[in-house]
């Protein structure tokens, strides 16, 4: 201390030599030494200077300037003062905005109603201050960001610079400095909890100059407020907007809920502020108004007509001709462009299924479910999105030579390894299955359950099931758990539909070798009988049963039955009778047969080569040609000039896989069951061969 107060007398005589420079000032200002350091240490600077001359001009405050700056001023400086006239000495203590080890500058001023006074700049070098004082901090009872706060205390330095506030890694602005407070704006959006809107404690981390502090404080949020306004009606790839006040807060979630599947699809904002929140509209929707629900620090807000949907369309005469595995491109007015799955199809084809794979602006890429559900032959799609459909279509035409037809009912599928078969009436199926008789109706596309029979042991066509000219039909089963017994015998008129159980038939034969009906006889030819340890055994007898007599009678002749389990399968064509199986033993060759009414008798007419008996109930005569539905696929033979050929152009179908006994023709058309709840339609016009 004593080497500092000689420092000030040497700086005094200094300065008494420099008045004397100074005696040409105007005598109106005040006249002061130098600023000197009384004393320093980690709690601040102790500044004095002596007044020589308080001049002329009334005086309103003095004090000491004090800066890192090379010349610091009122405006610039961190300032000490006091108010009114000063003695002849002064002395102030400087506790703030002081960083230990910098360099400051400091000045003694006088401030009158002229101006202000500087004396020369003295350096020091700070040990430290004892920094700003925290009292309170004040804000409103409920805030929002942008808000005023208030920090009251003491030593707070002049300097804005000086100051930084953070708030959750956010930093406020400063708006106003002061002796005894400061202000700053509430910054934000930042996180505050997302799952309640009760008051929860905030953090403020304040840093002035040197020194920081963080205080604590309950702070309660504004409630989000959501103003009713007008519907907005807009496109997919338009932005929607949900007016408001006190909306801008983190974590907030926008959803959608899909009443229809029961999903709920977020949708992401894009912007979020006080007063707007808006976002896309980035879900499967399933209505035009959709239900919009708003989600806001615990609060659910459920906003209904805020948005009406646009209507997507499809531009008008689009038409494909296509294979079924092959895709189309359609073009689109106004799709759902955020994701392909959002785009929604409907056609005229019950229990078909289309689905979008790709969308590039307004082209989508759709395929088709051809493996397990039903297609037609031509279908008319419309678009359907928001559960509107659109008014133009496009038209599809498929060329396969096979097509999913129709889906039937989960009812119809087969039980027990039981075989059934197809019959065919007119345009009309009749399907047995089992112990029911089901109807198909490929016209109409109406698949009914038709009647049953509980009289039946097992079922009701495991061994045949036949049509008469007379519009009958003729169906026979075995007894797997008694194979000795006579095979059970049914008649079921198409007109009645009603099924009658008849008398057995009176034969061992259950794998007979042909069943064929003319308009007076039914007729039952040998075949195989079954015997427990010894296995199949030929049974050569012939019966016919007597239609308008109700009886059966044997023939006197026997027919040779190869022991090759085989079966011919009849067809009429052009008023006459025919037959087709393998004729000959140990041969897989196929003869056409022609049935003599004189003879009783099917002499041989050519042997065919199909690669394989046919695995059908019958045979398809359209036009010319008969089908054949084979185990290597689809033969046909010309019946004018009996050549051969293969369907070339069935992809991708397998008929190991098709239950082919259940079958029948429909007009230009035959349908086979796939042995998955769906009916496949073949239509010779888009055979090739």
């Amino acid at each position: 201390m004593k080497s500092q107060i000689i420092l000030s007398v040497l700086l005094l005589t200094t300065l008494l030599f420099s008045c004397q420079k100074e005696e040409l000032t105007p005598r109106t200002n005040p006249r002061f030494s130098i600023a000197f350091i009384q004393d320093i240490d980690e709690d601040g600077v102790q500044f004095a200077a002596n007044v020589y001359d308080f001049g002329s001009d009334e005086i309103l405050e003095y004090g000491f300037v004090y800066a890192e700056v090379a010349n610091p001023t009122y405006e610039n400086g961190e300032i000490t003062k006091n108010s009114g006239k000063p003695s002849a000495f002064f002395e102030m203590s400087a506790r703030h905005s002081m960083v230990k080890g910098k360099e400051f500058k400091v000045a003694a001023f006088v401030k009158t109603k002229v101006g202000i006074v500087y004396s020369d700049i003295v350096t020091f070098i700070s040990k430290g201050s004892a920094g700003f004082i925290f009292e309170k901090i004040e804000l409103p009872q409920e805030v929002y960001f942008g808000d005023t706060v208030t920090v009251f205390g003491k030593n707070f330095s002049r300097r804005p610079e000086n100051y930084s506030v953070w708030v959750r890694d956010n930093i406020a602005r400063i708006i106003e400095v002061t002796d005894d407070y400061f202000r700053f704006i509430l910054p934000g959006p930042f996180d505050v909890a997302s799952y309640s809107i009760n008051p929860e404690p905030i953090d403020f981390y304040i840093k002035i100059a040197e020194k920081e502090i963080i205080v604590q404080k309950m702070v309660a949020f504004k409630r989000p407020q959501i103003f009713q306004s007008p519907l907005q009606e807009k496109n997919y790839n338009e932005i929607v907007y949900i007016h408001g006040d006190f909306l801008g807060y983190l974590n907030s979630e926008i959803e959608y809920k899909n009443e229809i599947n029961d999903v709920k699809y977020p949708l992401p904002i894009i912007e979020s502020t006080k007063n707007r929140i808006s976002f896309r509209l980035t879900a499967l929707f399933v209505d035009q108004l959709p239900k919009i629900v708003l989600k806001i620090r615990g609060q659910e807000f459920e906003i209904t007509n805020l948005v009406k949907i646009n209507p997507s369309e499809l531009e008008p005469g689009q038409e494909f001709e296509i294979y079924s595995w092959e895709s189309i491109l359609v073009k689109t007015i106004n799709p759902n462009p955020h994701f392909y799955y959002y785009n929604q199809f409907i056609v005229d084809v019950p229990d078909a299924v289309i689905y979008p794979v790709n969308i590039q602006g307004g082209d989508i890429t759709l395929n088709f479910d051809g493996q397990y559900r039903p297609m037609g032959r031509q279908m008319k799609i419309h678009m359907n999105n928001a559960g509107v459909r659109s008014q133009n279509f496009v038209t599809v035409r498929f060329k396969d030579a096979s097509i999913p037809f129709m889906m039937i009912p989960e009812s119809f599928r087969p039980g027990h390894g039981i075989e059934g078969r197809g019959v065919s009436v007119g345009d009309v199926g009749y399907l047995f299955r089992e112990k029911s008789v089901f109807k198909m109706n490929p016209i109409t596309k109406e698949f009914v359950f038709v009647t049953g029979n509980g009289q039946s042991t097992f079922d009701l066509a495991s061994i045949f099931a036949i049509s008469s000219p007379k519009g009958k039909i003729y169906s026979a089963s075995r007894n797997s758990f008694n194979p000795l017994r006579n095979p059970e015998f049914f008649e079921f008129d198409t007109n009645t539909e009603r099924l009658v159980k008849l008398e057995n038939i009176p034969t061992t034969s259950t794998y007979p070798l042909a069943v064929f009906a003319t308009d007076k006889y039914l007729y039952y030819d040998g075949g195989f009988s079954w015997t427990d340890g010894i296995g199949y055994q030929e049974v050569n007898d012939r019966w016919r049963y007597d239609f308008e007599n109700r009886v059966w009678e044997k023939f006197e002749n026997m027919i040779k039955t190869d022991p090759y389990i085989r079966r011919y399968i009849p067809f009429w064509y052009n008023g006459e009778l025919y037959l087709l199986g393998q004729e000959y033993e140990g041969t897989f060759g196929v003869s056409l047969m022609k049935f003599d009414p004189v003879s009783e008798t099917y002499p041989r007419v050519k042997e065919l080569n199909p690669g394989g008996i046919t695995r059908s109930n019958e045979i398809f005569v359209i036009k010319d040609n008969l089908y054949l539905l084979t185990s290597s696929g689809v033969l046909r033979v010309n019946l004018t000039t009996l050549e051969e050929a293969y369907v070339s152009n069935l992809w991708g179908y397998s008929f190991h896989n098709y239950d082919i006994v259940l079958s029948f023709q429909s007009g230009d058309k035959f349908y086979a069951y796939n042995n998955s709840r769906l009916f496949l339609e073949f239509d010779p016009e888009y055979f090739s061969y």
